[in-house]
């Protein structure tokens, strides 16, 4: 997902959803199913719902259709274009911002649940940090953030990349980040840094194998509450 200003921000404009890549229709089964477990005895007409780097709106359609009150944030306006458009067609209510995740157009304490669909790996270690403080400022006390999609050390797609300096790989030759931009892995310990200022409820590190032993992906998933 689009994620700041400068540019990764134009990666993720000109070269993904402006060619029409990355439009999703269907929301992501995490998501889906940590959500709907979060507000699982809550009204869900009164929760919103934030998502970092919403792209083309598919999660937050899903969550609109089932009652919340949907926000979502991107920094390719065709995204927010396309996300728009897709809620409108449904006949569903959301608010998008064409803007940087890092910089939320929300007052303090604003939201009960923030979640992250592979936006935040997109960002350099420093970056997701700040993010993160801002995803705090705007959740209420006890609010959730739930991350999925930040990306482990194992993962096979890591070496075709370089290493800045700012800690993030760019400049990938092959897979499935060529052309996307910054991209953040990291080990089990850092992931755990990055949500210091939550507590943290659930964090999952999932390796997906052939039945060789061959690594597809390693992704981590993080549930954490504002303290």
């Amino acid at each position: 997902m689009a994620s700041l200003e400068g540019p990764s921000h134009d990666v993720w404009e000109t070269e993904v959803y402006a060619r029409g890549r990355q439009i999703n229709r269907w929301p992501h089964t995490e998501i889906v199913s940590r959500v709907l477990r979060a507000a699982a005895k809550a009204d869900r007409s009164s929760i919103r719902i934030l998502e970092l780097g919403c792209g083309a709106g598919n999660n937050l359609r899903f969550l609109a259709e089932e009652g919340f009150q949907t926000f979502g944030i991107d920094a390719s306006p065709t995204a927010i274009a396309e996300a728009r458009e897709l809620l409108n067609i449904n006949g569903l209510d959301g608010i998008f911002f064409a803007g940087d995740i890092g910089a939320l157009p929300w007052a303090n304490r604003y939201f009960d649940l923030v979640i992250d669909r592979a936006a935040l790996v997109h960002n350099a270690p420093d970056r997701i940090g700040k993010i993160l403080e801002e995803s705090g400022r705007v959740l209420k006390s006890a609010g959730r953030i739930i991350s999925v999609g930040l990306k482990g050390t194992r993962h096979p797609d890591l070496r075709f990349g370089r290493r800045g300096k700012n800690g993030a790989w760019c400049d990938f030759a092959h897979g499935k980040f060529k052309g996307l931009g910054e991209t953040s892995f990291f080990q089990a310990s850092e992931v755990e840094n990055l949500f210091r200022d939550f507590d943290i409820e659930t964090a999952e590190r999932l390796i997906r194998k052939t039945l060789s032993e061959e690594v597809l992906d390693d992704e981590f998933i993080v549930e954490a509450v504002k303290r």
